[in-house]
Protein backbone atom coordinates (compact mmCIF):
# COMPACT_ATOMS: atom_id res chain seq x y z
CA UNK A 1 0.00 0.00 0.00
CA UNK A 2 2.79 2.42 0.34
CA UNK A 3 4.34 1.40 -2.18
CA UNK A 4 1.63 2.98 -4.42
CA UNK A 5 1.68 6.04 -1.99
CA UNK A 6 5.05 7.05 -3.32
CA UNK A 7 4.22 5.99 -6.37
CA UNK A 8 1.02 8.46 -6.80
CA UNK A 9 3.91 11.47 -5.08
CA UNK A 10 6.26 10.26 -7.84
CA UNK A 11 3.80 10.81 -10.52
CA UNK A 12 1.76 13.82 -9.11
CA UNK A 13 5.18 15.43 -9.16
CA UNK A 14 6.19 14.56 -12.79
CA UNK A 15 3.11 15.78 -13.48
CA UNK A 16 2.82 19.31 -12.14
CA UNK A 17 6.19 19.72 -12.96
CA UNK A 18 5.62 19.65 -16.85
CA UNK A 19 2.34 21.50 -16.61
CA UNK A 20 4.68 24.06 -14.57
CA UNK A 21 7.18 24.22 -17.43
CA UNK A 22 4.42 24.18 -20.56
CA UNK A 23 2.97 27.08 -18.57
CA UNK A 24 6.16 28.53 -17.95
CA UNK A 25 7.04 28.01 -21.41
CA UNK A 26 3.86 29.12 -22.86
CA UNK A 27 4.08 32.91 -21.05
CA UNK A 28 7.71 33.30 -22.23
CA UNK A 29 6.40 33.17 -25.81
CA UNK A 30 3.53 35.83 -24.63
CA UNK A 31 3.71 38.74 -27.05
CA UNK A 32 2.49 41.68 -25.01
CA UNK A 33 2.97 44.20 -27.66
CA UNK A 34 -0.42 45.49 -29.72
CA UNK A 35 -0.30 47.78 -32.99
CA UNK A 36 -2.42 51.02 -32.60
CA UNK A 37 -3.86 52.71 -35.54
CA UNK A 38 -4.23 56.33 -35.02
CA UNK A 39 -5.50 57.45 -38.38
CA UNK A 40 -8.57 55.90 -37.56
CA UNK A 41 -9.60 57.67 -34.73
CA UNK A 42 -7.71 61.27 -35.11
CA UNK A 43 -7.73 62.10 -38.88
CA UNK A 44 -3.83 63.73 -38.72
CA UNK A 45 -1.86 61.30 -40.73
CA UNK A 46 -0.08 59.49 -37.56
CA UNK A 47 1.27 56.11 -38.69
CA UNK A 48 0.39 52.45 -36.94
CA UNK A 49 2.50 52.13 -33.82
CA UNK A 50 3.34 49.00 -31.99
CA UNK A 51 2.85 50.04 -27.48
CA UNK A 52 3.19 47.50 -25.14
CA UNK A 53 -0.08 46.28 -23.00
CA UNK A 54 -0.08 46.58 -19.53
CA UNK A 55 -2.29 43.98 -18.97
CA UNK A 56 -0.72 41.36 -21.42
CA UNK A 57 2.49 42.75 -19.22
CA UNK A 58 0.69 41.48 -15.78
CA UNK A 59 -0.58 38.55 -17.14
CA UNK A 60 2.43 37.11 -18.28
CA UNK A 61 4.33 37.80 -15.29
CA UNK A 62 1.12 35.93 -13.38
CA UNK A 63 1.97 33.05 -15.54
CA UNK A 64 5.61 33.03 -14.85
CA UNK A 65 5.12 33.38 -10.84
CA UNK A 66 2.35 30.48 -11.30
CA UNK A 67 4.84 28.29 -13.20
CA UNK A 68 7.54 28.81 -10.92
CA UNK A 69 5.30 27.65 -7.82
CA UNK A 70 4.24 24.61 -9.98
CA UNK A 71 7.69 23.77 -10.99
CA UNK A 72 8.70 23.96 -7.37
CA UNK A 73 6.40 22.16 -5.74
CA UNK A 74 6.50 19.05 -9.00
CA UNK A 75 9.98 19.09 -7.50
CA UNK A 76 9.75 18.89 -3.75
CA UNK A 77 6.14 16.14 -4.54
CA UNK A 78 9.04 14.01 -6.72
CA UNK A 79 11.49 14.43 -3.96
CA UNK A 80 9.09 13.07 -1.13
CA UNK A 81 8.04 10.21 -3.30
CA UNK A 82 12.00 9.40 -4.23
CA UNK A 83 13.10 9.73 -0.68
CA UNK A 84 10.04 7.78 1.12
CA UNK A 85 11.07 4.91 -1.72
CA UNK A 86 14.53 5.15 -0.39
CA UNK A 87 12.80 4.54 3.06
CA UNK A 88 10.88 1.81 2.00
CA UNK A 89 13.36 0.07 0.75
CA UNK A 90 15.17 -0.11 3.63
CA UNK A 91 12.54 -1.57 6.11
CA UNK A 92 11.95 -4.90 7.12
CA UNK A 93 8.58 -6.51 5.79
CA UNK A 94 5.84 -7.24 8.53
CA UNK A 95 7.11 -11.39 7.64
CA UNK A 96 10.42 -10.36 8.72
CA UNK A 97 9.64 -8.65 11.57
CA UNK A 98 7.10 -11.32 13.08
CA UNK A 99 9.15 -13.74 13.06
CA UNK A 100 11.92 -12.23 15.09
CA UNK A 101 12.04 -12.32 18.54
CA UNK A 102 10.55 -9.91 20.72
CA UNK A 103 12.36 -8.48 22.85
CA UNK A 104 11.32 -10.43 25.82
CA UNK A 105 12.88 -13.43 25.03
CA UNK A 106 15.47 -11.28 25.55
CA UNK A 107 18.20 -11.86 28.65
CA UNK A 108 21.65 -10.75 29.53
CA UNK A 109 25.08 -11.59 29.83
CA UNK A 110 26.32 -12.31 33.52
CA UNK A 111 29.35 -11.33 32.49
CA UNK A 112 29.57 -8.13 30.13
CA UNK A 113 25.66 -7.00 30.22
CA UNK A 114 25.41 -7.56 26.34
CA UNK A 115 21.51 -8.58 25.50
CA UNK A 116 21.26 -12.11 23.92
CA UNK A 117 18.90 -14.11 22.61
CA UNK A 118 17.72 -16.58 25.52
CA UNK A 119 18.02 -19.49 22.71
CA UNK A 120 21.73 -18.92 22.60
CA UNK A 121 24.21 -21.16 23.92
CA UNK A 122 27.30 -18.51 23.78
CA UNK A 123 27.51 -14.53 24.07
CA UNK A 124 28.66 -13.05 20.67
CA UNK A 125 29.89 -10.23 22.33
CA UNK A 126 32.50 -11.55 25.00
CA UNK A 127 32.20 -15.46 24.25
CA UNK A 128 30.75 -16.44 28.19
CA UNK A 129 28.96 -19.67 27.92
CA UNK A 130 25.64 -19.84 29.43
Amino acid sequence: MKTLGITIFLTLGLIIFIIGLSLGSYALIIDTSVKVDYSRYYNIGLPERIINNLGLISDKQNYLIISGFLILGGIILFAIGANSNEITSENITHEEFSSKETSSALSYCSSCGQAYNSKGKFCENCGQEF
